[in-house]
């Protein structure tokens, strides 16, 4: 698994990304949200934020899990379908993991972003995939893995083949919205 020293600090508080130079990146989200492209500022509080918090919640346990760190006694009941639906992904498709949840940036274009897992699946195809809990996938989503993979690449002169959004459901079980 890649683990290096970091060149880029992300600021938890702010979602802003630094390189280590001091320059600010735009954080891929960001640059969405910023032009249109992702616009939920018309879905209601109340819905939106259950909705956030559960996704970020789904994302932690997924890259623990990857990891192999994961506490299964830590996971709220309520998200066991989902921890299911991970479990089942890495057994059936991953085969070697390579990142998880390493940042990437590009200087060229001022941007950076997180993917969530870089792994050589079961037929030896190197795949970049973005975990989502949402009920549909958002066009956004296959930007967003384009610019991790070329970042990725650049970074680490390793080609990304694939690249897909894997959607974990609550009844463990998982889909996929091929890039």
């Amino acid at each position: 698994m890649i683990v290096e020293e970091p060149e880029i600090i992300l600021s938890e508080a702010t979602h802003q990304y630094y390189h280590k130079s001091g320059r600010e990146l735009l954080a891929v989200t960001y640059v969405f949200e910023k032009e249109g492209i992702t616009d939920f500022s018309k879905v209601p509080f109340q819905i939106i934020e259950p909705t956030r918090l559960k996704g970020q919640m789904v994302h932690e346990i997924a890259q623990y899990y990857g990891l192999g760190v994961l506490d299964e006694s830590s996971v709220d009941p309520a998200l066991m379908g989902y921890l299911e639906g991970i479990k089942k992904f890495f057994r059936e498709e991953v085969k070697r993991v390579i990142a998880v949840e390493q940042p990437v940036f590009s200087l060229v274009h001022r941007y950076a972003g997180t993917p969530d897992v870089v792994y050589e699946d079961k037929k030896g195809v190197i795949r970049l995939d973005d975990y989502k809990s949402a009920l549909k996938p958002h066009v956004a989503n296959r930007w967003q893995t384009a610019a991790y993979a070329y970042a990725f690449e650049k970074m680490h002169k390793i080609k990304i083949e694939k690249r897909r959004g894997v959607h974990f459901l609550m009844d463990g079980t998982y889909q996929f919205d091929d890039h």
